[in-house]
């Protein structure tokens, strides 16, 4: 059995033309057609919120423009049911290039370091986040290669790992989308391969008992510099930081411990570092391996660099995460019946997408419905093991997610990074349902028993309220694996 998605993946090299993830394309002939008020169109917007990007002339409707993978979909609501967002986000796009520079030159003590340590094989060794993730790369390796240049080192003593962890290989059209054509001609790029035990070095075990196997290009490198993204995560609460290294650079053993995490111990949440015991860990592995330096960036909700830090993980870390909250987090006064949002800007495959699901739980109200879009032109996962995972398990009905847990986490937990996934789904279907809207399942794969499919997002809106009742309230925003919902009281 094959699943592969419908639709095309030009991130992948697919023969179509591919679209950055960041832009945006409001078609306004199309929709003035359809009889919107063209002047209320908001890019930014006044809400804080690209979902408030329509209002028709019907002012009993208001119609909300959400990301479905390189497309766009519009759904319209009806206006006396929405929960509005109560604060307003703003942010401005930096000269990502710029501020890069300008942070590295306040690297004074690593500066030194590298001078005095000067040998003639240096070993600088850059990990950076791979295809999951909407780090602007290309953007900030020139900068980081010149600036490493300045201090004496050469690019021929420089070397790239993709911190993979345990997703599929990064593909060569999309490693030169990722790191930049000037980037592959300048330094080598390795892949790193959870699944090698040769390339592995163990080095002992966490303070929570994880056994930990790294990546042996880590600790033979004189300084290592992770670059990657601060956003949400399921398990992490944030990504960044110490995260680079464990489970970017980590063996599968090391991924396997850790991703059974979700099921065993409380705190290990989305949108939480304190008490998380996942979190803590990526942070004690990255210690152990001697990570030096990071590189975070935060993108806004429009998909543009805002910031970026620099330094040493925890305390970067905790910057940049304080930084997102200003600028990512979005209140609602309520929890609403109904919440609708899109998976952008993890939309590839259903164990990506799901993180919108998550996040919408956090402003549902039990008994609710979450809707999520998600163009998941890979199907189920990014890998045939994966899809074929994630397809089997959302096939069963299960008796409890205890149940699931216990049956397919697999020998010493080796299944653990996508059984975690679908724990943490059955665990949310017991307190609200999930009505997910995709066109990239293939067809014979969308009866499922525990998960609703639906192909267009109105048909799922009106099973919604069929089942919620017309008056029932309804919360929506776009970029659901982006933001971080929070209800007023608790926020």
């Amino acid at each position: 059995m094959v699943l592969q998605g419908n639709q095309k993946n030009p991130a992948r090299g697919d023969n179509e033309p591919a679209l950055a993830l960041n832009e945006k394309r409001w078609r306004l002939d199309r929709y003035s057609k359809q009889g919107y008020n063209i002047e209320d169109l908001v890019c930014g917007n006044r809400h804080g919120q690209r979902e408030h990007a329509l209002s028709p002339y019907r002012k009993e409707q208001a119609c909300f423009s959400f990301q479905y993978g390189l497309e766009e979909k519009i759904l319209c609501l009806p206006a006396k049911n929405l929960v509005r967002q109560a604060n307003i986000a703003v942010s401005q796009p930096c000269n990502i290039r710029e501020k890069l520079r300008s942070k590295l030159d306040t690297q004074t003590n690593l500066t030194n370091s590298i001078r005095r340590g000067r040998k003639r094989d240096q070993r600088i060794l850059i990990v950076a986040d791979d295809y999951t993730r909407p780090t602007p790369t290309a953007e900030l390796l020139p900068v980081l290669l010149n600036w490493l240049n300045e201090q004496g080192v050469q690019d021929k003593e420089i070397s790239l790992l993709i911190a993979s962890g345990f997703h599929r290989p990064t593909t060569k059209v999309e490693q030169q989308t990722k790191y930049g054509e000037e980037t592959l001609q300048r330094i080598r790029i390795y892949h790193h391969d959870a699944s090698d035990d040769g390339s592995l070095e163990y080095l002992g075990e966490t303070s929570t008992g994880i056994q930990v196997y790294v990546n042996r290009m880590v600790l033979e490198a004189k300084l290592t510099i992770g670059v990657g993204i601060v956003e949400i995560h399921p398990w992490a609460g944030f990504a960044g930081g110490g995260k680079i290294i464990s489970p970017g650079v980590a063996g599968k053993k090391t991924i396997d411990m850790t991703h059974a995490l979700p099921a065993r111990l409380e705190g290990v949440d989305i949108g939480r570092t304190t008490g998380n015991d996942f979190w803590e860990s990526c942070q004690e592995i990255s210690e152990m391996a001697g990570l030096d330096m990071v590189i975070n960036v935060v993108i806004d909700q429009r998909g543009r660099p805002a910031n970026v830090f620099v330094g040493s993980p925890r305390t970067t870390h905790k910057k940049a995460v304080d930084y997102f909250m200003t600028i990512n987090k979005i209140v609602f006064p309520t929890k609403a019946d109904i919440v609708v949002t899109s998976a952008n800007p993890k939309y590839q495959s259903w164990g990506q997408a799901i993180i919108s699901a998550y996040n919408a739980a956090r402003v549902v109200k039990e008994g609710g419905i979450r809707i999520t879009l998600a163009a998941c032109p890979e199907a189920f996962g990014d890998s045939q093991y994966e899809s074929l995972f994630y397809y089997d398990a959302l096939l069963r009905r299960w008796n409890s997610p205890g149940d699931f847990w216990d049956q397919r986490r697999g020998k010493n937990d080796s299944n653990s990074r996508n059984a975690c996934a679908m724990y943490k789904h059955l665990e949310l279907m017991r307190h609200s349902d999930l009505f997910f809207v995709t066109d990239g399942f293939p067809e014979f794969a969308r009866d499922l028993g525990s998960l609703n499919v639906y192909e267009n997002p109105q048909d799922a809106l009106n099973a919604a309220f069929a089942k919620a009742g017309s008056d029932a309230s309804i919360i929506a925003f776009d970029l659901g694996a982006m933001v971080l919902p929070y209800v007023e009281e608790e926020g």
